[in-house]
């Protein structure tokens, strides 16, 4: 008997001592790691440090670099960090350490569900990074406030998204600059716009209310049944044909946006008008049949030789010889700028004022003299590159103007210029003044 009771509790205690090291092996799972897009899930743990990744490329390493899936990309430089673009935290981290992502050398997006998760102060990510910061905009979020004040960190929004069909709802976490499309992606179950097709220019389908581009705010979405809708061909001049390159023109259904078919625009001639050295489209080629200006010749002197004849001849000075001088510039200082002219003596123009609004921003400036209008620009980035947008104000006296259809709850950086009309190879051209310096403002 005591030996069977034995026997007994020895299977007890090998079971239970089996199901500690499968619950022990569970609770070190505390992310995971999707090859295809990507991108590392952290869930498990409330505190992210990077001795949480030390075993990161003994237990993906292989994944990574000898997939069988050809679609999954392997890393660039053979070791598994390297392959990480995206690192999402969800709701439950609440601080992360110092360096906790260093090791992420192509890390392009960090993805943080709490707002209130706390970062390290001396920096989460490896040095030769620019990343992007998804949180919700939240008072008082430390995240957000963590990204805007980095220069090496794009602060970017996350937003709650609803969409409802036939009574039924759902809502979606899109990231800020998302698609439509992209978002539809994320809620499979709900009908999304049936793309009209050039074979079939009448159809019935599904469009949200209010009209849904991209993610520039949280939203809730009703899809409307639309039916027997003709398709609305227009064209969309998607890059510009130049002297060397042709463009590219794209055929839209104005209904639905979508594109029906791509068209090449033919490249430009050589633009040698009014005997121009160059060619004025700016490409840099020069004209075969230039000439270059002759200054006026001096009067011919009537000869001084004795006359050979006893008849008195009357000797007549020569016409002084004509030609057409092609102007170097529109103005005396003026140079080719970006594609246009820019005269850096021309009087400038200063914002005095911004004024925020929804989606949109008032600028108010002094105003100057002797010039023709003015030229407000505005961008997301320092290099007005990324959402740009220019509005040109033609009247000298006007001081100030509203630029509409931004992006909401946005660092926009704003600069101002001013121009005038300047005659050029009988051509009128406008000559800009150097931008202002540069203020900011956040939209609402």
């Amino acid at each position: 008997m005591k030996k069977t009771l034995s026997i007994f509790l020895s299977i007890v205690l090998a079971m239970t001592s089996c199901v500690f090291a499968i619950s022990a092996s569970a609770d070190d799972s505390k992310y995971t790691f999707d090859k295809n897009t990507k991108t590392i899930t952290i869930t498990g743990v409330s505190t992210v440090s990077a001795s949480l990744f030390d075993d990161f490329e003994k237990v993906y390493g292989n994944a990574v670099n000898n997939s069988s899936d050809e679609s999954a990309s392997t890393s660039p430089s053979g070791d598994a960090y390297s392959a990480v673009e995206n690192i999402c935290l969800e709701k439950g981290v609440q601080t992360v350490e110092k360096n906790a992502f260093a090791d992420f050398s192509n890390l392009k997006n960090l993805i943080v569900y709490n707002p209130y998760c706390s970062l390290a102060p001396e920096g989460i990510l490896a040095s030769v990074n620019r990343v992007a910061i998804y949180t919700f905009d939240v008072n008082n979020s430390t995240v957000k406030d963590y990204a805007e004040k980095r220069d090496d960190i794009d602060s970017k929004s996350i937003y709650s998204i609803t969409f409802t069909v036939n009574g039924k709802s759902t809502t979606v976490n899109a990231l800020e600059g998302e698609t439509a499309k992209e978002l539809a992606e994320k809620a499979p179950e709900f009908p999304f716009e049936a793309y009209h097709s050039h074979k079939n220019d009448v159809d019935t389908y599904y469009k949200w209310s209010p009209e849904l581009t991209d993610v520039s705010a949280s939203a809730s979405y009703k899809a409307v049944l639309s039916s027997k809708v003709a398709c609305q061909h227009i064209e969309k001049v998607v890059k510009e044909a130049t002297c060397q390159e042709e463009g590219r023109v794209q055929v839209i259904c104005a209904v639905t946006g979508n594109v029906l078919g791509e068209n090449v625009i033919s490249k430009k001639p050589h633009n040698f008008d009014n005997n121009a050295e160059y060619c004025a489209n700016g490409c840099g080629t020069k004209n075969p049949n230039y000439k270059a200006p002759v200054n006026p010749s001096q009067p011919v002197v009537p000869s001084t030789a004795p006359a050979t004849s006893t008849t008195t001849s009357t000797t007549q000075a020569a016409s002084p010889a004509t030609s057409t001088i092609v102007a170097a510039a529109p103005t005396a200082n003026a140079k080719k700028v970006d594609g246009v002219w820019v005269d850096r003596k021309l009087k400038k123009a200063s914002i005095s004022k911004l004024k925020k609004g929804k989606k949109s921003i008032k600028a108010t400036w002094k105003k100057v003299s002797k010039i023709k209008g003015y030229q407000i620009q505005v961008a997301t980035d320092k290099k007005f590159k990324k959402n740009k947008k220019t509005v040109t104000v033609s009247k000298q006296k006007t001081t100030k103007t509203t630029i509409k259809k931004l992006k909401a709850k946005k660092k926009y950086y704003v600069r101002i210029r001013t121009y005038k009309n300047a005659k050029y190879n009988g051509k009128t051209v406008k000559v800009y003044s150097s931008w202002s310096k540069v203020k900011t403002i956040k939209t609402k």
